[in-house]
Parts: C-alpha cells; sequence; structure tokens
C-alpha cells in the first residue's frame, strides 16, 4: 500500500539567479530536486543541498543528507501546483511512497 503525501515545498531564487535570462523554472528546480535526492550518492545529494535557500534553510548539509539518505529510492514526486511570489515560487507536490508496512 502507498501513502500519499501532499506537501508545500517552498523554493526559493536568489533574485540573482532568477532573472530574465534564466531558464529553470520552479518546476525544473523541483524536478531536479528530486531526481537528485533519488540518485542516493553524495556528490547529487550535495547538489540537491545547494538547491536550497540558505536564508531558510535550517539544516546543515550533513544533516539534510542524513535526512534524505532514509527516503525510499521508489519515492515518486509530482507537481500539483506552482505559485510565484516576488523572488521565491511556492510549489505543491504529492509525494507517493512505499508503506514501511509493506504491500503495494
Amino acid at each position: 500500500m502507498y501513502k500519499i503525501l501532499l506537501v508545500i515545498l517552498l523554493v526559493l531564487f536568489a533574485s540573482s539567479s532568477y532573472g530574465q535570462d534564466n531558464k529553470d523554472t520552479p518546476e525544473s528546480t523541483v524536478s531536479n530536486f528530486y531526481t537528485l535526492i533519488k540518485q542516493q550518492v553524495d556528490v547529487s545529494l550535495s547538489q540537491a543541498y545547494n538547491l536550497l535557500s540558505k536564508e531558510h534553510t535550517i539544516y546543515d548539509e550533513n544533516v539534510f543528507k542524513h535526512i534524505v539518505m532514509s527516503y525510499d529510492k521508489n519515492m515518486e514526486v509530482e507537481i500539483i501546483d506552482v505559485m510565484l511570489k516576488k523572488n521565491y515560487a511556492i510549489v505543491k507536490i504529492k509525494c507517493v511512497v512505499p508503506s514501511s508496512f509493506g504491500g503495494s
């Protein structure tokens, strides 16, 4: 059985990196973030950590890596909605994670 979680992920962009010339969208950034996390190797986790806003991140990189290493590699993430604010985006996702109790 799968648990379905709705999560609102706050992806913050520095105004200098999210200008008119930047081709990264909030959707592509979130997709890239979870792709990197699913790989669960040190280099990709460092890249995922670098996508987070340092202004609003409460964990250092080592704690972040420890937390996301427990994420299931079969986790699926679907982007539901994106709301753009001044220099950040609020991205609502649906995350499907295999149950810890087994089943499909």
